[in-house]
């Protein structure tokens, strides 16, 4: 049986990358994991990337994660899609998330990605949101619907190889709709989102920069035109972990 991988991006701000990483790696230590995480450059007033290197950097070197792909500039979620194509994972399913994704204390989430993994009709699993920082300027969307809160996604490997496709961009509202249906949202537990805390000076993610540039730049642009430089340093801990 091949080790699960999980591909997440992290970005800018340091308290969100710290503690969101924390405890997806603390409540998952039970299982065997294999983790890359990229960071792509924001150049951007403020930013936390230094430190997140340096972060990411000593996760490798103390065998926590895998490998970082530190990317020289912004290259958005494009930088997700080419570790994917760099490292395609080989288990049965695979872990997809953006970096800002808190778990709750105690919680086995990927125990729960396994067991609803194991209804071979579906393609795509992932978590309910928690609703405790979700209000205004955050809006946009339905909180009803059933595609609201499918995050740190758990993706079936043969359907996204061989049906969504290596080359494809991995923008989860089309990637659910090109399920036809075949994935569930898990309810047992409630991830929490915390760049939608960006925006309040009382919270301890508070960052005004951040927050001016997600009022002006929708998140519909992640994947906007592939950039022509994807350079990117590798930072690898070649032990068998």
């Amino acid at each position: 049986m091949s080790r699960t991988s999980a591909f997440i991006i992290v970005w800018r701000n340091i308290n969100i990358t710290v503690d969101c990483i924390e405890s997806v790696l603390e409540n998952s230590k039970q299982h065997d994991i294999e983790y890359t995480i990229v960071n792509p450059n924001d150049h951007l007033p403020e930013s936390g990337t230094n430190q997140i290197r340096d972060y990411l950097r000593s996760l490798v070197s103390s065998g926590r994660i895998k490998r970082a792909l530190l990317y020289e500039e912004n290259c958005f979620g494009h930088g997700l899609v080419n570790a994917i194509k760099l490292f395609p994972p080989k288990s049965e399913f695979f872990i997809l998330s953006d970096g800002d994704m808190l778990a709750p204390a105690g919680s086995d989430w990927f125990g729960l990605c396994k067991k609803y993994h194991e209804d071979k009709n579906l393609m795509i699993t992932g978590f309910q949101l928690s609703l405790d920082n979700y209000k205004a300027p955050n809006y946009g969307f339905d909180t009803d619907a059933n595609e609201f809160g499918i995050w740190m996604q758990a993706i079936k490997t043969d359907w996204y190889l061989n049906t969504w496709g290596l080359e494809a961009n991995c923008i989860d509202s089309q990637m659910l709709a090109s399920t036809g249906g075949r994935y569930k949202k898990i309810r047992e537990i409630e991830m929490m989102h915390l760049t939608w805390s960006i925006f309040f000076p009382e919270s301890k993610y508070y960052d005004p920069h951040y927050a001016d540039y997600k009022r002006q730049v929708s998140s519909s642009f992640a994947f906007r035109g592939r950039p022509t430089n994807m350079n990117f340093e590798l930072v690898q801990n070649e032990r068998n972990m």
